[in-house]
C-alpha cells in the first residue's frame, strides 16, 4: 500500500464546526485567516506579518488584549503563538479613557491567545 502524504491542515472538521457555531460564517472566515496568518500557513500574508513583527522588536508598541486591557511598552520578543514580552510596560483600561492601572518595573509577558492586536506606537 503506497504511503500517501497528507496535506497539512491546521484545522479539522470538529474545530471548523465549533468556530462556525461560535462566530458565524463571516466571522469564522476572518478568524481562520487570522489564525493561518499567525501560524505562518498563509503564504503571502504570513510573510508580511512576520516581516512587520520582526521590524517592531525593540520599538514601543501597544498591545490590546481580548479583556479590553491595553499594554504599552518596549517589545522585547514575540513568538509564533503571538506570546509577547514587554519591558517598561504600562497597563491601561481602554474603555475608561485609557485610565492608567499599573506601571511595571519588570518585564511583562502576555499570552498570545489573548492578544487582539499589536501596533507600533507613533511618537
Amino acid at each position: 500500500m503506497p504511503n500517501k502524504q497528507r496535506r497539512s491542515n491546521p484545522f479539522n472538521n470538529a474545530q471548523d464546526a465549533i468556530l462556525t457555531r461560535k462566530y458565524g460564517i463571516a466571522q469564522y472566515k476572518q478568524n481562520k485567516q487570522r489564525l493561518l496568518v499567525m501560524s505562518g500557513k498563509a503564504s503571502t500574508e504570513g510573510s508580511v506579518t512576520t516581516e512587520f513583527l520582526s521590524d517592531i522588536i525593540g520599538k514601543t508598541v501597544n498591545v490590546k488584549l481580548a479583556s479590553g486591557l491595553l499594554y504599552s511598552g518596549r517589545l522585547e520578543s514575540i513568538d509564533g503563538f503571538m506570546n509577547v514580552a514587554l519591558s517598561s510596560a504600562t497597563e491601561h483600561y481602554e474603555s475608561n479613557n485609557n485610565k492608567l492601572l499599573n506601571k511595571f518595573n519588570s518585564d511583562v509577558f502576555l499570552r498570545g491567545t489573548q492578544v487582539m492586536y499589536i501596533s507600533e506606537q507613533k511618537i
